[in-house]
């Protein structure tokens, strides 16, 4: 798992996930996030993504559980973010309904 971040300003980042396996590329949809704290994002990103590949045995779902929970972490002051599934399942179904996330 990698993590890719387009910067366009300090405080404006284009966020998304990607994996590789078995000859087949795995991304994320890309979020647009206005950071609130960078500290903890790149641990909240493996703890969805192993959330998501442990749960559903999937690598797509791993990494788009990864990029919404670094996303919506970043979003949070602090090392720690406590961020409930249905909050990163929300905004997965944003992001596949075609909606900017904007915080």
């Amino acid at each position: 798992m990698i993590t890719l971040r387009e910067t366009p300003s300090v405080w404006h980042n284009r966020w998304s996930v990607f994996a590789y396996s078995d000859g087949e590329v795995y991304r994320s949809p890309g979020y647009d996030t206005e950071f609130v704290d960078r500290l903890g994002g790149d641990d909240s990103c493996s703890a969805g993504f192993l959330y998501g590949y442990l749960k559903y045995g999937d690598l797509q779902k791993a990494v788009e559980f990864g990029a919404a929970f670094s996303a919506l972490k970043h979003s949070i002051p602090g090392d720690l973010a406590f961020i409930y599934k249905s909050e990163a399942e929300k905004l997965m179904k944003g992001r596949e309904r075609g909606l900017r996330i904007e915080w």
